[in-house]
């Protein structure tokens, strides 16, 4: 149930207008709806404090990011602001930790396929049943039980990558009910329109290929493959850089990104005024700041986000933030490596490929440290989960690289860990 309070399904929708804007009432009943699923979260979490307190010193780099936020208030241009926002963030983890001490990955695989694959055939439902209030209003695109097309591309791309794993699991049943989510899931998924969540279903699959070919590899085989799988998005990243635009233009798409590209170029500008500590967490998009009126006048609309996730860190928390962010993700991605090369059998693969998903979104999506974003909740959980069960893997033998660890005795299919 908390889960599917922040997945921003449904609420956001009912509370809307027709033409899909929140007024200040809507916004004030949305907020009562994330304090209820932070205290029934919290309520869950109470009677497990001594997990919690030991998973929160396993992940000290995800809580050093998420209490930099309340730093931040320090010098934020809008104090009440930030503080507000990293309360909400705050508050918005603790569902994250009580499922990284509580749940194996198997279990979260199944919740959150619960959760998503309802929202997925709900989102179908809405066409038959609601039409006018499925769709965008004035545009094509499906919506479904969410407040915006974007929104439900992304729940999509988890879904499809959520369904992909159960068609690969043990149990039969839960393999023919991921056959039907992954249909249910691609189909919601064209019909809003998301090219991200196309391009984040495509990378997905090269990332599960990726960890399964370094499976099947020993030794200094694993070390190659991954230098390999690292100079490949290497070289896609600069050519990405060189020919991407020359590339939309010649197929007669709109090479701006759907004007991402003018306004990225404004936020870099800004970004250097603040280069190292931002300008507080969340404090730049708000109505006092005249940094971003400026931006808005000069795009034609009002950007609600950078409309990329590592710009808006160094605008919310300057170099320090996508330092500690850098740190985090590259500690999480190797833990969360070992862990599917020792531990096969625990569905660790799928949690590794929607933290690099997740990763990819935010070139043109903003959802980190977004406690309104569901994915963000799903990619939280799952660090928080590598960092909880990482320290049971025994240490690479001396001479190999560190991706070789064995495990020791396995945490077992049921909840909670030593």
């Amino acid at each position: 149930m908390v889960l599917l309070l922040q997945s921003g399904a449904i609420f956001p929708l009912l509370l809307s207008s027709p033409d899909g804007s929140l007024d200040g009432h809507a916004r004030s009943l949305l907020r009562l709806v994330t304090l209820l699923a932070a205290g029934l979260s919290a309520i869950l979490l109470a009677a497990h404090y001594r997990q919690a307190l030991k998973a929160a010193g396993r992940g000290l780099h995800m809580a050093a990011l998420i209490a930099l936020p309340f730093v931040s208030v320090i010098w934020s241009i809008s104090p009440s602001s930030t503080l507000k926002s990293a309360i909400s963030l705050g508050l918005s983890m603790l569902l994250p930790v009580f499922i990284a001490i509580r749940f194996t990955p198997r279990q979260l695989l199944i919740l959150a396929g619960a959760v998503l694959g309802a929202c997925m055939a709900l989102s179908l439902g809405m066409i038959a049943v609601m039409p006018g209030r499925a769709f965008m209003p004035s545009e094509p695109e499906l919506r479904g039980i969410f407040l915006h097309k974007n929104v439900l591309g992304w729940a999509a791309t988890h879904c499809c990558i959520i369904a992909a794993a159960m068609m690969r699991d043990r149990d039969r049943r839960l393999a023919r009910l991921g056959a039907l989510l992954l249909v249910a899931s691609l189909a919601c998924l064209l019909l809003s329109g998301s090219a991200t969540g196309l391009l984040s279903v495509g990378l997905g699959l090269v990332i599960a290929i990726f960890h399964i070919v370094l499976a099947r590899h020993r030794g200094l085989g694993r070390t190659v493959t991954v230098l390999v799988f690292l100079q490949l998005v290497g070289l896609l990243l600069i050519f990405l850089g060189s020919f991407l635009v020359p590339m939309l233009e010649a197929l007669g798409k709109d090479a701006t990104l759907t004007g991402r590209v003018p306004l990225w170029r404004l936020v870099d500008h800004e970004i250097a005024h603040h280069l190292l500590l931002g300008f507080g967490y969340e404090a730049f998009w708000t109505e006092g700041n005249d940094a971003a009126w400026e931006i808005w006048s000069r795009i034609g609309w009002q950007a609600p986000h950078s409309h990329n996730g590592y710009r808006d860190i160094m605008l919310s928390l300057g170099l320090l933030g996508l330092i500690l962010l850098a740190v985090m993700v590259v500690r999480a991605l190797t833990q969360g490596t070992r862990l599917n090369l020792a531990r096969p059998d625990e569905s660790w693969l799928w949690l590794n490929v929607l933290a690099g998903v997740f990763l990819f979104m935010n070139l043109t999506e903003s959802v980190f440290l977004d406690p309104g974003a569901f994915p963000w909740t799903l990619f939280a959980t799952a660090v928080l989960m590598f960092a909880v069960h990482a320290p049971t893997l025994r240490p690479a033998p001396a001479g190999l690289p560190h991706l070789v660890g064995a495990a020791t005795r396995s945490v077992g299919s049921g909840p909670g860990f030593r």
